[in-house]
């Protein structure tokens, strides 16, 4: 029996903070049983341009579409978990220019992120504000809720707008 995982979103924040998994933890008898080591591999994220529509099951208000722009990113420097040092590269808000910050060092910096360090993304939306989880604008224009059903062990079955169905434990 072959098992898909998906994850599906509802709707998606004016703020989206993602966090990226860079340790790992191995068994190793050398190291006293766990290993604590650092995922060195380059993340390709988009800075300008994160469109999470594909993504959300919920109502989309055109006037605040799921989309972002990077506005900080914090990276990590050194070889494992235990060890290192974080930077962090952050965009003014008045004069939308990007600064680096390590420790008390502030200077300019470029919008152009280097993916192999990159530990926390944070994103703003492009455009307008999503109230209420994107149902302000459903409420004020009427939407048809997903049906549901309650099977005998008291879990519930969605349909979705997009027919597709996902299970919810109550």
């Amino acid at each position: 029996m072959n098992a898909t995982k998906s994850v599906q979103l509802w709707s998606a924040p004016d703020i989206l903070i993602l966090h990226l998994k860079r340790f790992t933890y191995q068994s190793s008898k050398r190291y006293g049983g766990v290993r604590k080591g650092k995922i060195e591999d380059e993340v390709n994220f988009p800075v300008d341009h994160l469109d999470l529509e594909p993504y959300i099951i919920g109502p989309v208000d055109p006037n605040a579409p799921p989309s972002y722009k990077v506005f900080g990113v914090v990276e990590h420097s050194g070889q494992t978990a235990d060890s290192g040092h974080y930077t962090a590269t952050v965009q003014n808000s008045k004069d939308q220019r990007f600064y680096k910050c390590n420790d008390s060092q502030i200077g300019d910096a470029t919008a152009n992120f280097d993916g192999g360090g990159a530990y926390l993304l944070f994103y703003r939306r492009i455009k307008g504000a999503s109230r209420w989880g994107g149902m302000e604008r459903a409420m004020e224009f009427g939407y048809n809720a997903p049906k549901e059903e309650t099977d005998e062990e008291g879990f519930t079955m969605v349909v979705t707008k997009k027919k597709k169905k996902k299970v919810v434990m109550r």
